[in-house]
């Protein structure tokens, strides 16, 4: 890539934009992805109740959800 004329964030920006009209082809991705955010949500929301989540537990939760 030496002789390439254009930045790394450039081609990382082209790749990224080639990827998501890809995925809005064949919107398989897509939709495993508002499935999965509904779940996790759901899940989430039930686990916590009628608690108010405190700055303490927002870190557990978002290693919850990137484990589920």
């Amino acid at each position: 890539m030496a002789g390439c004329s254009s930045s790394f964030p450039a081609i990382v920006w082209a790749i990224l934009i080639k990827d998501i009209q890809s995925e809005l082809r064949n919107r398989y991705a897509i939709n495993a992805l508002v499935m999965f955010s509904i779940i996790t949500l759901t899940a989430v929301s039930f686990s916590v109740g009628q608690e108010v989540v405190g700055t303490g537990m927002e870190a557990p939760f978002l290693w919850i959800v990137i484990f589920f």
